[in-house]
């Protein structure tokens, strides 16, 4: 008899060690997460890893997403990349990210600016900062992850 904790196995299975388990499990978790799309996505999500390859070319921009993750942590810099979208990470905005826009770019974006829109001299990155008109909603940065192609 078996009792409802534990699994019947056939005779004529060989027994599995978990070593033997573990690479077919993830890999099997890989590719079905590669394959389902994200509800409301079209393509597939960008990763830490791929925004980071993307911004590393760039002396500008590498030093932008360096200080910006110095600055505000591992966590929100990951949250704005699981966020992103069309191409666009939204970014929060303080006044560090302000002295980040200057190091970086040489733009200086007012406290009482409204709107700003920037592009690196280096890769042609494109870069909007927009103010909220309401007290209650953050200020942010969207900052492309990918830079234009130079024609």
């Amino acid at each position: 008899m078996v009792s409802e904790d534990e699994t019947a196995v056939p005779d004529n299975v060989a027994p599995q060690s978990a070593s033997e388990d573990a690479p077919t499990d993830r890999s099997a978790e890989q590719t079905a997460a590669k394959t389902k799309p994200a509800s409301g996505r079209r393509g597939p999500r960008q990763t830490l890893a791929e925004v980071v390859s993307y911004f590393a070319p760039c002396g500008r921009c590498g030093f932008f997403l360096a200080g910006y993750r110095a600055a505000n942590g591992l966590d929100n810099l990951e949250t704005a990349v699981n966020q992103s979208k069309s191409g666009w990470i939204v970014l929060s905005w303080n006044l560090a990210v302000r002295e980040l826009v200057l190091k970086s770019y040489g733009c200086r974006i007012e406290a009482d600016d409204l709107h700003y829109e920037g592009c690196c001299s280096e890769c042609r990155r494109h870069f909007i900062f927009r103010a909220s008109r309401n007290p209650n909603d953050p200020d942010t940065l969207r900052i492309e992850i990918k830079p234009r192609k130079r024609q």
